[in-house]
């Protein structure tokens, strides 16, 4: 995927900076048409009738051209698609330098520590999704073990954009705090904390037992993030946003953020059926044997809507700005081909299997 394919913002300007000639193009022609409509009226013999409907005509050509262009800039749609990887005991899998199964595995590691119904809920309750689609629709569609995946995907998003956002307002620019929000665990509405790993990891460090070293050690303070000895995760949530905006939830699952200049909205996908590695990838990258491990699609699908008036907006963009950089980030730490290119995959197996093939060929001629 091309990073120029989501740098929604970019478009936006480009649109934007452009609309100045278009207009002066529209004025021109609109010029040109009043000039000539004028004179070939008469020229034609065209009722005063005619001239009004060629008129109306060429002014909704006009019109419509420019609303079929901004729409496209408009309203963007993306699909990332990644893997995810359990191992016999349905933890998943640590796939080096592949930030989603990294961070997925630290999350149900330490949510599995701190929470043992989660924890059984996640390892006895049916995962995927049945063969037959009546068995499906009735009972395993919406499993707690699917939920339970759903709400990991969720976290994963927030917890990179908490972070991407920290990173943008308050490391790279000095910011006016009248021209942001920061939403707190106490600011999130009361539907988003039924994410269950967001409601545990953003709980204060005072409420929760495998913190009480830290209290009785003299550690607690402003703690942004710790971690227990057992795979505990505390996560203190601050999201900086442009003012007035608002983060909701969408339905059981995914994200709405809606700003002055677009909304935001991701949501996951679990796709609860088998998906493939690359040929050899288990054996040659993971140490692991063919079919070890069970392998899942899971989806973000992110839908990006611009608001009509910021086509005519020029100030304030450097507000708005990360959602390219965000994007760039997700599709880097969510998309598994992506991560396949990064680490040069093809030519990587190309070398491990020339390798073992030689490594057979030289303990035959020994032999």
């Amino acid at each position: 995927m091309r990073r120029d394919d989501h740098h929604y913002v970019t478009a936006v300007l480009e649109i934007r900076r452009n609309l100045a000639e278009i207009l002066v193009l529209a004025f021109a022609l609109a010029l040109g048409i009043n000039l000539l409509s004028s004179a070939l009226p008469s020229e034609l013999a065209m009722s005063s009738k005619a001239t009004a409907v060629a008129g109306a005509a060429l002014v909704l050509v006009s019109v419509s051209f420019l609303a079929v262009r901004l729409r496209r800039v408009a309203g963007r749609r993306l699909t990332l698609e990644g893997i995810l990887a359990l191992d016999e005991h349905r933890m998943p899998e640590e796939v080096d330098r592949y930030e989603l199964s990294e961070k997925l595995n630290q999350y149900f590691k330490a949510i599995s520590v701190e929470n043992k119904a989660i924890a059984k809920i996640w390892t006895e309750t049916p995962l995927g999704l049945e063969v037959d689609e009546e068995r499906r629709a009735a009972r395993n569609s919406r499993s707690q073990a699917n939920l339970l995946v759903l709400e990991a995907l969720e976290y994963f998003v927030l917890d990179k954009l908490t972070l991407h956002l920290s990173a943008y307002f308050d490391s790279a620019r000095e910011v006016d705090e009248n021209t942001v929000v920061r939403v707190e665990r106490s600011d999130i509405p009361q539907v988003l904390l039924q994410n269950r790993f967001l409601e545990l990891f953003s709980k204060p460090m005072e409420m929760r037992e495998a913190f009480m070293d830290h209290l009785s050690g003299g550690e607690y303070g402003r703690v942004v993030y710790a971690t227990g000895a057992d795979g505990a995760l505390f996560d203190h949530f601050e999201l900086v946003l442009p003012a007035k905006s608002r983060v909701s939830r969408l339905q059981s699952t995914g994200l709405s953020i809606e700003t002055p200049r677009f909304h935001l909205a991701v949501k996951p996908e679990f796709i609860g059926t088998s998906a493939l590695f690359p040929s050899q990838f288990e054996e040659f990258y993971l140490g692991r044997q063919f079919n070890e491990l069970s392998l899942y699609g899971v989806r973000l699908h992110i839908e990006v809507e611009f608001k009509w008036l910021s086509f005519f907006t020029s100030r304030g963009w450097d507000y708005y700005e990360w959602l390219d950089s965000f994007l760039d980030e997700l599709a880097t730490a969510f998309e598994f081909s992506e991560f396949l290119e990064r680490i040069n995959w093809e030519a990587a197996a190309t070398v491990a299997t020339v390798l073992k093939e030689g490594s057979k060929g030289g303990r035959g001629n020994a032999g």
